[in-house]
């Protein structure tokens, strides 16, 4: 019997990211050496099962739809100064299709 395949017929999935830092200053902003939230559960597609986050200081974490990160205060060049990240969220369906998102963030280090 000839193998046949499984056509998706729901759209595509959507990354969504929304970050929630916590103790921040204004807006998208994390505190290094503090915890920030971010989520991706708003992200949409038809049995979502990996959920990849990429922080933008080379670490990553895996399969968490809900989680947060905490940037490490040597990625800041200095106290009270900021640099950007951009923290990348890749969510796939269980279809195999991939969806990205991007958010760009500062954080800012504070005095030591």
């Amino acid at each position: 019997m000839p193998s046949t395949t499984t056509v998706p017929t729901t759209p595509p999935p959507v990354a969504v990211i929304i970050g929630d830092p916590n103790r921040s200053v204004t807006g998208d902003v994390c505190v290094a050496a503090r915890s920030c939230s971010f989520r991706g559960d708003t992200s949409t597609g038809d049995g979502l099962n990996l959920y990849q986050w990429d922080w933008g200081d080379n670490t990553q974490t895996a399969n968490a739809a809900v989680t947060t990160h905490t940037y490490d205060n040597a990625y800041v060049p200095g106290p009270m100064q900021m640099r950007t990240a951009t923290v990348t969220l890749t969510v796939r369906d269980r279809f195999n299709r991939m969806a990205m998102a991007t958010k760009t963030i500062n954080v800012l280090r504070r005095y030591e």
